[in-house]
């Protein structure tokens, strides 16, 4: 079975993801529980900067590995940026071209028709709204 301890603040997530077929939900749960606790005291000793959440769950992972849990290293893709899609040539003050590379890798993905389309649909978006 798969599982993951994960932690999240707000649009802050962090995931970690294990594998064990001997252990149940539940037993995970309670495993991460034990594993937090049990960390505690070597993660206030070796921690340098803020003690917070997020870091003293993953220092727990370890105790999970001695839990006989198996970390996974899932394959990922991602896409950084382009958060709102618009032509990806500006002019700067000074007269230069700014170029959005995040723009323009996923134009690449999902082409030149669907990339125009959608840079209309925006521009007509900020028309109404400026």
């Amino acid at each position: 079975m798969i599982f993951q301890l994960a932690w999240s603040w707000y649009e802050e997530y962090r995931h970690w993801l294990f594998e064990n077929d001997d252990k149940t939900q539940e037993e995970f749960d309670a495993d991460c529980k034990r594993a937090i606790k049990e960390c505690g005291e070597e993660y206030l000793k070796t921690e340098e900067s803020w003690i917070g959440a997020p870091d003293w769950i993953e220092h727990a992972c370890n105790k999970l590995i001695e839990y006989g849990y198996k970390v996974i290293e899932p394959m990922n893709f991602e896409h950084f940026g382009t958060y709102i899609i618009e032509h990806e040539e500006r002019k700067r003050l000074d007269g230069t071209i700014d170029i959005r590379e995040d723009d323009v890798i996923f134009k690449e993905i999902i082409g030149e028709e669907l990339y125009n389309k959608a840079v209309e649909i925006n521009k007509k978006i900020d028309e109404r709204i400026h």
